[in-house]
C-alpha cells in the first residue's frame, strides 16, 4: 500500500468534536472562539444558550435549535413559541398526576417525561483543546461555570491569567452523582513530578493551534445549535406532528440553510502567520432585545366522541391542543 488516502467524498464534511462532563474527571483548556472574518479574537469566551431538543426533519434526524426566549428584568420580552409549548405540555402533565389521572399523564410523559421527546438543555459552552490535542466544544452546567470561574478569579488573584496564549492552564472538570444529587468541581491540572511534588501546567496556544481553531472551533453564536428566529420557530411548531417531532419547517428553515451554506463555502486557506495578541477574556455583554412577536395562537382542542380507552395516542395528542 502507498500509503496515500484519497478522499472519495465521504469524509467531506467531517463533525466537530462536541465534549461533555461524563461521571468522573475531564480535563480542558479554555480557547477563544475562531476569528473567522473578524481581526481578532471576540473577548466573549463562554455562551449560555438553551437549547431545545425533539424536533426532527421528515427523515426524522434531530435539528436542536437555540430558544428564542428574551427577557429583560425577568421580564419575558421575546415569546418562545417551542418554550410555550413545552411548558404547557408541564403543565398538562401536573394537572393529571394531581387529579390521579394515570393513564393521561402516561400520555403526556411520553412527550415531556424524563424520556419524552422534547426538552430544553440549558449550557455554558467553550471551546477547549484536550490533554490529547483535541479540539472542540465543551458544555458545562451552570453550578460547574460557577466553580470555573472561582478558579479563574483566584488564578488571576494570583498574577495568572489562566486564558492567556502563553500562560494558558488546564482545568480538571469533574462529576459525580446523579438528578438533583449531582455534583460538580473545577480545579487546575497539574502534573506528579514524584510522590511529594506536582505543578500546573503551563500551555502554550501556537500558531498551529490558532490555525486548527479556525475549522475545529465552534462560533459559539450559530455553530453549537441552529440559531432561528422566533417566526421561524413559530412555523416548526405549528406545523410539526406532535407526537413525533417531525416538521416540514425544519427541512425548509435548518436544513435548507445547512445546505446552502456548504454550496456557498469558499475553498479553505491557509491562514498567514502573523503575530497575534491574547484575546481580553472579559465577561460577555447582553445583547439588546429583540422586538416582541405576537404570541403564538393556541388551537382549542377538537371535541371528540371515543372514549380515551378507543382513543390512539395520535388522537389524543391532536386534542391536546397545544
Amino acid at each position: 500500500m502507498s500509503g496515500w488516502k484519497p478522499n472519495y467524498g465521504d469524509n467531506k464534511f467531517k463533525k466537530k468534536n462536541r465534549y461533555s462532563q461524563e461521571d468522573g474527571d475531564v480535563v480542558f483548556r479554555i480557547l477563544p472562539q475562531p476569528k473567522g472574518n473578524n481581526e481578532d479574537y471576540s473577548p466573549d469566551w463562554s455562551k449560555y444558550l438553551s437549547v431545545h431538543f425533539g424536533y426532527k426533519n421528515s427523515q426524522g434526524k434531530a435539528r436542536p435549535f437555540q430558544s428564542c426566549q428574551v427577557k429583560v428584568n425577568k421580564e419575558v420580552t421575546v415569546q418562545d413559541p417551542a418554550l410555550v409549548r413545552l411548558n404547557a405540555l408541564k403543565d398538562k402533565l401536573a394537572a393529571y398526576e394531581a387529579e390521579g389521572d394515570t393513564e393521561k399523564a402516561a400520555k403526556i410523559a411520553k412527550l415531556v417525561g424524563f424520556n419524552g421527546v422534547y426538552n430544553v438543555d440549558n449550557n455554558h459552552y467553550m471551546n477547549v483543546i484536550g490533554l490529547d490535542g483535541g479540539i472542540g466544544v465543551l458544555k458545562i452546567r451552570y453550578t460547574a461555570k460557577q466553580a470555573l470561574d472561582e478558579e479563574i478569579r483566584k488564578l488571576r488573584a494570583a498574577g495568572v491569567d489562566p486564558l492567556d496564549f502563553e500562560t494558558g492552564r488546564f482545568f480538571v472538570f469533574s462529576r459525580s452523582g446523579t438528578g438533583r444529587e449531582t455534583a460538580f468541581k473545577v480545579d487546575v491540572y497539574r502534573e506528579q513530578i514524584d510522590a511529594l511534588t506536582s505543578r500546573q501546567v503551563v500551555h502554550k496556544v501556537t500558531d498551529e493551534i490558532k490555525a486548527r481553531l479556525e475549522t475545529e472551533g465552534f462560533n459559539l453564536e450559530t455553530e453549537v445549535s441552529a440559531k432561528v428566529s422566533p417566526e421561524e420557530i413559530a412555523q416548526i411548531v405549528a406545523e410539526s406532528d406532535l407526537e413525533t417531532g417531525k416538521s416540514p419547517a425544519v427541512d425548509r428553515i435548518i436544513d435548507a440553510r445547512w445546505k446552502n451554506a456548504r454550496n456557498s463555502r469558499p475553498a479553505a486557506v491557509a491562514p498567514k502567520p502573523t503575530a497575534t495578541t491574547a484575546p481580553s477574556y472579559t465577561a460577555p455583554t447582553a445583547s439588546a432585545p429583540e422586538q416582541a412577536p405576537a404570541a403564538p395562537k393556541t388551537v382549542a382542542p377538537t371535541a371528540t366522541s371515543k372514549p380515551l380507552d378507543e382513543q390512539s395516542d395520535a388522537d389524543f395528542f391532536k386534542d391536546l391542543g397545544v
